[in-house]
């Protein structure tokens, strides 16, 4: 019997009154404090959607993160914000990490930059996707097992104390980046998750996006993780045949495309994927971060999400 739950996992769009407040704080017409009113404000919001929706596990929508990287440099003396890098194909940026330093977590001030308090989902940089985005880009497989030593695991532990049961790991460049993993950095991704859950007490997802998953998942299946995601507007069905050892996360809405999915077609698609995999866990999710939508938009996925889930329930 496959087990069947919900969540988001990424940055979501914030609201336009806090993209104003940020602006006029940076023009000097509010206070820092004023912006965090509104950012308070949206992230409650974001709670109580998630809540109607019927979500199982809720996000903060980490609308306090300028990118996926940018609370670790904050929390680590031996990493700065960098040049600016596009994230994959889309239309945004992020802040290379730069190690010009020991890598040494702050607890206190990853726990203070992360905001995370009150969110069921822990969301980090998987290692992989870490090691090609730090400069300089010398050997980014021998940085994977020490992201996660120095940086990720005590990364997550906070995450875990500010009151996350389940660590998300963004892995887009698994299938998205050129040249794709080798063996010896697949290895050493499994050595390094190790690392990350081993006595973690958190169910651990690493989700793969903007790319085809379908060649790799035959490996990825058998690392040591309790679901791995896929973005089906990029993997075909039919790669997806099983029995799966473990979990699954079914990425069925696109975080790039501003047409809200039908409540039916959601429910198909995914009947489809537990007559296909037979996975232990489904997860319903969407394939990249909501973020890039308009939050009306994003709004309304988080509706169908939740709608799709309970009716897939109903229909097994």
């Amino acid at each position: 019997m496959t087990e069947i739950a919900c969540y988001l996992h990424g940055a979501h769009p914030r609201s336009e009154e806090l993209v104003a407040a940020t602006r006029d704080a940076d023009r000097g017409r509010q206070t820092p404090a004023d912006v965090q009113a509104r950012r308070n404000a949206d992230r409650a919001e974001f709670l109580d959607l998630q809540a109607a929706a019927g979500l199982d596990y809720r996000s903060v929508g980490w609308l306090s993160w300028p990118d996926l990287f940018r609370p670790l440099i904050e929390a680590c003396a031996g990493l700065t914000a960098g040049p600016l890098t596009r994230w994959f194909d889309t239309n945004t940026f992020v802040r290379a990490p730069v190690i010009d330093g020991p890598l040494e977590l702050d607890p206190a001030a990853f726990a203070s930059a992360a905001g995370a308090t009150g969110s069921d989902v822990a969301l980090l940089p998987g290692p992989y996707t870490f090691s090609r985005l730090v400069e300089p880009r010398t050997d980014p497989d021998a940085l994977i097992e020490p992201l996660a030593a120095s940086l990720l695991r005590p990364a997550a532990e906070q995450l875990r104390a500010a009151g996350a049961t389940l660590l998300h790991l963004q892995e887009p460049a698994l299938v998205a980046g050129s040249p794709g993993p080798t063996a010896s950095s697949l290895a050493d991704l499994d050595r390094a998750l190790r690392i990350l859950r081993d006595g973690l007490d958190l169910r651990v997802v690493l989700h793969t996006y903007y790319g085809d998953a379908g060649p790799l998942l035959p490996t990825l299946r058998q690392l040591p993780l309790d679901a791995v995601g896929v973005d089906l507007t990029r993997t075909d069905l039919e790669s997806l045949r099983g029995p799966w050892p473990i979990g699954l996360l079914a990425g069925c809405l696109d975080g790039r495309s501003s047409l809200v999915e039908s409540v039916d077609a959601t429910v198909g698609v995914a009947r489809r994927v537990v007559e296909l995999a037979q996975p232990p866990w489904l997860l319903l999710s969407s394939g990249g971060d909501l973020e890039l939508l308009p939050r009306t938009v994003a709004d309304a996925k988080v509706g169908v999400l939740g709608a799709a889930t309970r009716r897939l329930r109903e229909a097994l």
